[in-house]
């Protein structure tokens, strides 16, 4: 099976000296060529709506498609637990490829905070994208992964963290470059 390994670097100066710094490897499976990567708009948050995309890479020359088009792929669902008790799915924000979801391709339950999303096709690069607003909450730690599921394989995407802070944090943020 093919995989994707990576290592980051860091180097820099402190106190006068030159310190460098590795980190251990991940080893990411990609299944038929596919992988997902979470990007978000905010590491700390505490104004406004969040903005979370996940980029579907498909490294494949196949259109991988629902068994409706293609026999070897019963649904190809893209699947995301919004957490409930922290955060909610912001009404209309959900664009596949920069194009409104329209209804009947995706499912979000309030109660739960799934949402999945009915994929005909995945083709490369498919770019999902949503915003999430804050529950009355004033300070908590969102742990958010995707996954997309086929043909019995289930493929998710890397983990997001997001501090999520009180009106009252941002000074506070500001003066320590939480925001930057």
């Amino acid at each position: 099976m093919d995989e994707i390994n990576n290592i980051a670097s860091i180097t820099g100066t402190y106190n006068e000296q030159i310190l460098e710094m590795e980190t251990s490897e991940l080893s990411v499976p990609l299944i038929n060529h596919l992988s997902i990567h979470q990007i978000v708009n905010k590491k700390a948050w505490a104004t406004g709506n969040l903005t979370v995309t996940f980029i579907i890479d498909n490294q494949d020359t196949n259109v991988y498609m629902q068994k409706s088009v293609q026999p070897s792929f019963s649904k190809l669902i893209f699947t995301n637990v919004l957490n409930p008790m922290l955060i909610k799915l912001v009404t209309g924000s959900l664009l596949i490829n920069e194009v409104p979801a329209s209804y009947g391709t995706y499912t979000y339950s309030s109660e739960t905070g799934l949402l999945s999303i009915y994929l005909n096709e995945i083709v490369f690069p498919m770019v999902i994208t949503f915003q999430v607003d804050k529950r009355n909450v004033e300070v908590f730690r969102l742990e958010n992964t995707g996954y997309i599921s086929f043909a019995d394989n289930l493929i998710d995407s890397n983990t997001v963290t997001v501090l999520g802070l009180s009106k009252q944090c941002v000074c506070k943020a500001n003066q320590i470059n939480l925001f930057s």
